[in-house]
């Protein structure tokens, strides 16, 4: 075989190989562009994840405010409020953090730790919420604060907060604002922080994660 049959021969498999290459990444892009999309949109940090199911509990520098209440059974019902996940934009540069809500429940006889057994937990956003008014009610002047931003939708009031003053004592004020308004029976319907759905995020961790 001459030199000018080998470079063609060579050609004809670099070819052939690049062709492969294209077509074995063609197959594998939805996977890779299903399991991006899960991740981006995830609401919770990576290691929450761990926790909720292991039954671990929360601890570190990241609690931006925590207060304990203890419960008629005698168990103690723990409240954190930390950063959320990491975001970026599409050129990479720093999203600003949300703020969630940590709900961490423990059986009589067990005080909060690093090392001891969560019965139950569960997260919200402690910076949104929504109030849901009675048919022809309105909020009276004064019950939100300035702080609170409101977008009214056909009875409901959706809230926001800046989650950059959630710190410390102020770190559940609209916690604290949501529970009193539900004590205004004759003008609410119901007022509640945005649930997070941690548990479907799980069921959607792990489908990924198997492919």
């Amino acid at each position: 075989m001459g030199q000018r049959e080998r470079f063609i021969l060579f050609l004809v498999g670099a070819a052939l190989g690049v062709a492969l290459l294209m077509a074995f990444n063609a197959r594998s892009n939805p996977q890779r562009d299903e399991r991006k999309r899960v991740a981006n949109a995830l609401t919770l940090p990576g290691m929450y994840y761990d926790h909720a199911v292991q039954g671990k509990s929360l601890f570190g520098h990241f609690i931006l405010g925590e207060r304990r209440t203890r419960l008629p059974s005698g168990g103690t019902r723990r409240e954190l409020v930390t950063g959320g996940r990491n975001r970026f934009d599409v050129e990479g540069r720093v999203l600003p953090q949300y703020a969630l809500l940590v709900v961490e429940q423990y059986a009589a006889g067990v005080e909060p730790s690093e090392t001891a057994p969560v019965a139950a937990v569960d997260f919200f956003y402690a910076d949104r919420g929504e109030v849901r008014l009675k048919p022809g009610r309105t909020l009276p002047a004064g019950a939100m604060p300035l702080t609170v931003k409101t977008v009214a939708d056909n009875g409901t009031l959706r809230l926001t907060l800046d989650p950059q003053g959630l710190k410390g004592a102020a770190a559940f004020g609209l916690v604290d604002l949501l529970a009193g308004l539900t004590q205004a029976t004759d003008t609410v319907e119901s007022a509640s922080l945005t649930h997070v759905d941690w548990r479907h995020e799980v069921e959607q961790i792990k489908a990924n994660s198997s492919r």
